[in-house]
C-alpha cells in the first residue's frame, strides 16, 4: 500500500511540474485575461 501511495505522489508531483510549465510557455487563449504570473514561474520558462 506505501509503494502504490508513494508511486502516486510522484506521479502525482511530475504532472503538477509539467502543468506549471506548460502555463509558463503559453498565453491565455481568451484576449482579456492574461493573469500575472508569480516569481517562481520565471525560472520554468524557455524564452
Amino acid at each position: 500500500m506505501k509503494k502504490l501511495l508513494r508511486k502516486s505522489m510522484q506521479f502525482l508531483a511530475t504532472f503538477g511540474i509539467v502543468v506549471t510549465a506548460t502555463a509558463a510557455n503559453s498565453t491565455c487563449l481568451l484576449f482579456a485575461h492574461q493573469p500575472e504570473m508569480p516569481e517562481g514561474y520565471k525560472s520554468l520558462r524557455k524564452f
